[in-house]
């Protein structure tokens, strides 16, 4: 087990069973699925039909965290589908801080290049910030549906990872002052708790000061 353990984030447990199990009496939104991605940890195909997830809740960001070594954490929220606003929800949900939920954001640069923003939910985008920070001229929001061509996922479950296209990645710099964040794990309802340092090397991101 100590082997196990020194690769985990601290205090995490290393299955996800009984935490899940665990948590049946907190109220719904706060039920999560705990999962490390460790070669001898219980494999995360393992916990998705112990829990009748299926299929469906593999990801292209899933699969890149599992395939990384990096320790992460699954958690589950229920999400209300007339709710637009859904970084805030899911933060409100999952019961942690705003500062330290990031939503992924799918902008155009000069007009025409994809990208991908990270800010925490509680910021708004510093579109002549990131501008900057990427080397460009000037930088937009991408409309809904070229976001979703571009990344791969939907509105609301779009995850920094897995993208369909690949986009340069940005990070708003305040990340690193956490130990760990959570970002969308590519569907709605299902987020990814990391550290910091794991995400900006998987997404090859840049650093910068981009959200007001």
């Amino acid at each position: 087990m100590g082997a196990l353990q020194k690769n985990l984030l601290p205090n995490w447990k290393p299955f996800g069973i009984s935490d899940f199990t665990a948590s049946a009496a907190l109220p719904k939104a706060r039920r999560t699925i705990c999962t490390p991605s460790l070669p001898d940890a219980l494999h995360l195909r393992q916990i998705r039909k112990s829990l009748n997830l299926g299929e469906t809740f593999m990801t292209p960001a899933v699969k890149i965290l599992e395939n990384s070594g990096v320790p992460f954490m699954i958690h589950r929220y229920p999400h209300d589908p007339k709710n637009e606003a859904y970084a805030m929800e899911a933060a409100e949900a999952l019961g942690i801080s705003p500062h330290r939920l990031f939503k992924t954001l799918v902008i155009l640069l000069n007009g025409c290049k994809e990208a991908v923003a990270l800010v925490p939910a509680s910021k708004r985008l510093d579109l002549k910030a990131v501008a900057e920070t990427m080397g460009a001229k000037s930088a937009t929001m991408a409309s809904p549906e070229v976001a979703q061509r571009a990344a791969g996922y939907v509105i609301g479950g779009i995850s920094p990872l897995g993208h369909r296209k690949p986009m340069p990645v940005v990070v708003e710099e305040a990340a690193l002052d956490h130990k760990t964040l959570y970002v969308s794990a590519g569907k709605r309802g299902f987020q990814v708790e990391l550290g910091p340092k794991d995400l900006i090397r998987l997404c090859k991101a840049t650093l910068g000061k981009i959200s007001k």
